[in-house]
């Protein structure tokens, strides 16, 4: 994944993400299946992935749209994050990978943080943000490899920005790998860096 940085409750560390209320969706959940009623699941460990439509079907330069997030896209998620621990973080596959309860979970609580970027009916990226406190922390921003240079991560983040001030004076934060490339989207955007820990540059909104 090209931009995106941290995930809750998935290191080998086995923190856990934050506990999610109750979810006004119709999903069947048990230890070995999670099911949507839009038609596709996980099985784990094996974690084999169903979902309804391909997510690089179009072609790139056809014109995009960014909207709100729904249930339908969490296979999108799915592939993103997995695409980026792959790329970025592969020490960290298994523990993700075991974890996979705890990130249904917080995603599902994030969904109205969460905005896709679309094409012609197809997500081809994906935002979403978490609130901790007086802070609001992007979570993840990723594009789909085919679609990546068109400006799309930088109308995601925006949509990011756009909706966590919509909810007050926070402060807008995020954590970044020190070799991911998505350091350049954030600096150029207005973010500026202010300590790094474990690993991650993190970086907080200084624009206007």
């Amino acid at each position: 994944m090209q931009y995106a940085q941290h995930w809750a409750g998935s290191r080998e560390d086995g923190a856990a993400a934050p506990p999610i209320g109750r979810a006004r969706m119709d999903y069947l959940f048990s230890c070995d299946e999670f099911r949507f009623n839009g038609g596709w699941y996980i099985h784990e460990p094996s974690l084999n992935l169903m979902t309804s439509h391909p997510i690089d079907s179009q072609a790139p330069d056809q014109p995009y749209s960014i909207r709100r997030a729904r249930v339908d896209d969490l296979p999108l998620l799915y592939e993103g994050e997995l695409s980026y621990i792959l790329a970025i973080e592969p020490e960290q596959e298994a523990g993700w990978r075991r974890a996979m309860g705890a990130h249904l979970r917080q995603w599902i609580r994030d969904l109205p943080f969460m905005y896709v970027a679309e094409q012609q009916g197809t997500p081809i990226g994906y935002c979403f943000w978490e609130r901790h406190g007086e802070q609001a922390v992007l979570a993840s921003i990723h594009v789909v490899e085919a679609h990546r240079r068109r400006g799309i991560a930088r109308k995601l983040l925006d949509a990011y920005i756009a909706d966590a001030r919509s909810h007050g004076p926070l402060e807008l934060v995020l954590g970044v790998k020190a070799d991911n490339p998505a350091r350049g989207l954030y600096e150029t955007a207005g973010f500026a860096f202010t300590h790094e820990a474990d690993g991650y540059r993190h970086y907080r909104y200084s624009a206007g």
